[in-house]
């Protein structure tokens, strides 16, 4: 069936239209950058454009021996015939969906239908628009606002809490000075040291809540890094190997060497969490270029861990969320760390597969 001649056949858009050819109508169509799909009212398709093959991966043949069900998610033949119902009673109908691609992809599209006469038979004209990439930015726009909230909750938090834990610690700071056994001094002392173990951790709530920049320098990350691998790897199971490759010479950044310092611990220790039975740690420093032409210095972190399970990888970054067992963490370290990286202009990736581990990359312009 060819869509173009069937279409000049039509009385309204002739009288409408006289001057359009069935080669400029079929050229339009073809190169429409919209999926359009001419449909029968059993729901077999009649006629696509090129944008509906390449979108989907199918060939033009096979898609004109497919029905509408075919390639729509929960849409069969009795929906597809209600809704030609509903089409009938206005002028256009649009509503969101998810088509399947051959590949397996579910793809959200934004459709917009017409129903119209073709040889004394009644269609329904399709258009439909791949949103893909809209409603990655919607997700995206939730997820900050979700973090937005959690953060100013979590601020009020900490902060009362930290107020409560004041009087608490000066007590057992008390108790631990006056207690009459060295046992009970013990007790107070580690009372004490419980207490800012918490206010430690409350820091940290703050610290993802209020997003603070605090004093920047410019810096160079060779010797911070070599200091925080120092200080972390000391505590390191012997069963983890570790490699570094920090060439030098590399461009200092601008920022804060504490919050940088805490990005580098937050990724070791989450590296080092993920072996339980010993592997391979390693941590690579470099320059790329970034999509704007600037330099970037490019840390990499990578291990050979039990990896993220794939329905936490998107989820990662948000706070409270953790692969770890429970009362082994809070889950606040990688949503401290990227508030951190973003603050300073930069940006943190993450490549990982269950049981093959994880690599974690932090980008960071340069100061140069």
């Amino acid at each position: 069936m060819s869509f173009p001649m069937d279409i000049q056949r039509s009385s309204a858009l002739q009288d409408a239209c006289p001057f359009i050819g069935p080669q400029i109508l079929h050229h339009a169509v073809q190169a429409a950058p919209v999926m359009v799909f001419l449909n029968r009212e059993d729901g077999r398709i009649a006629y696509v454009n090129q944008e509906a093959s390449t979108t989907l991966g199918y060939s033009r043949e096979e898609l004109l021996s497919m029905t509408i069900p075919d390639l729509v998610e929960d849409f069969d033949i009795q929906s597809f015939r209600a809704h030609v119902g509903d089409l009938a009673k206005v002028d256009a109908m649009t509503f969101e969906a998810i088509h399947l691609a051959k590949d397996g992809r579910r793809i959200p599209v934004e459709v917009r239908t017409i129903l119209m006469e073709v040889n004394g038979e009644r269609m329904t004209c399709a258009y439909a628009t791949d949103i893909t990439r809209r409603k990655q930015v919607e997700q995206e726009l939730r997820r900050s606002q979700r973090m937005d909230s959690l953060g100013q909750l979590a601020s009020g938090i900490a902060h009362d809490l930290k107020n409560m834990l004041s009087p608490v610690l000066l007590g057992a700071q008390l108790m631990e000075t006056d207690a009459p056994s060295p046992e009970k001094q013990r007790l107070a002392c580690n009372m004490a040291n419980q207490i800012k173990r918490c206010n430690a951790f409350l820091n940290q709530l703050m610290t993802f809540a209020r997003g603070s920049a605090g004093h920047r320098e410019r810096l160079a990350l060779v010797p911070l890094i070599e200091e925080t691998l120092a200080l972390c790897t000391s505590s390191f199971p012997r069963n983890i190997e570790i490699r570094t490759s920090l060439p030098s010479g590399l461009p200092e950044v601008v920022g804060n060497p504490t919050q940088l310092e805490q990005v580098m611990m937050n990724l070791l220790v989450n590296a080092r969490d993920a072996m339980p039975e010993g592997g391979c740690l390693e941590v690579e420093l470099g320059t790329e270029l970034a999509s704007d032409g600037h330099s970037c210095l490019s840390l990499q972190v990578r291990d050979t861990g039990i990896g993220i399970p794939e329905e936490l990888r998107e989820r990662i970054f948000e706070p409270f969320v953790t692969t770890k067992p429970a009362g082994r963490g809070t889950g606040l370290g990688l949503s401290t760390t990227i508030g951190i990286i973003r603050s300073h202009g930069g940006r943190i990736e993450v490549e990982s597969q269950p049981g093959q581990g994880s690599c974690f990359t932090v980008l960071l312009p340069s100061a140069s």
